[in-house]
C-alpha cells in the first residue's frame, strides 16, 4: 500500500530454536511479481535444511562463529557446525593466512555434526582508553 513506501519488494525471517537452546535462522526475500508464499517456502526450506544439519549455528553464521573464536582470548574455543558451507571453507582458509590459526575439524559420528576447535589469537583493541 501506499504507506509502506516505495519499496517494490517484501521479505520473511524465521527462528527456530532446538531443545538445546540453539537459534536457527533462515531469511528470504521477494521482489515485484514474486508470490508471497513462495518467499515463505524458500525461507522454510532454507531453515529445516539448517535444522537437519545439526550443529549449534545456522550456516548463514557459521563464519562470524569462527572469526570471533579466532580473536578471543588465548585459550581454546570449541563449536559445533553442521555441514561446513563453501564460504566457511574459505573462511578457514582466510583465518589461517590472517591470523595463522588452524582449525582442529573433528567428525562426530553419533550426531553427523563436526567439531571445531582452535587457540585464540588473544586479540585486544589497543585504540581503548584504559580506564
Amino acid at each position: 500500500g501506499g504507506s509502506a513506501g516505495a519499496s517494490p519488494g517484501y521479505g520473511v525471517s524465521l527462528v527456530a530454536e532446538t531443545t538445546n537452546g540453539c537459534f536457527f535462522g533462515a531469511e528470504a526475500c521477494g521482489g515485484a511479481g514474486t508470490v508471497p508464499e513462495d518467499v515463505g517456502a524458500q525461507a522454510a526450506k532454507m531453515l529445516l535444511e539448517d535444522v537437519a544439519n545439526g550443529g549449534c549455528v545456522d550456516s548463514a553464521n557459521q563464519g562470524l562463529m569462527l572469526t570471533l573464536a579466532v580473536l578471543c582470548p588465548e585459550d581454546v574455543s570449541r563449536i559445533r557446525l553442521g555441514r561446513l558451507t563453501p564460504s566457511t571453507v574459505k573462511l578457514l582458509r582466510l583465518l589461517r593466512d590472517m591470523f595463522g590459526v588452524v582449525y582442529k575439524i573433528k567428525a562426530d559420528e553419533g550426531s553427523m555434526t563436526l567439531i571445531l576447535s582452535c587457540m585464540g589469537v588473544g586479540f585486544k583493541n589497543m585504540a581503548k582508553g584504559i580506564a
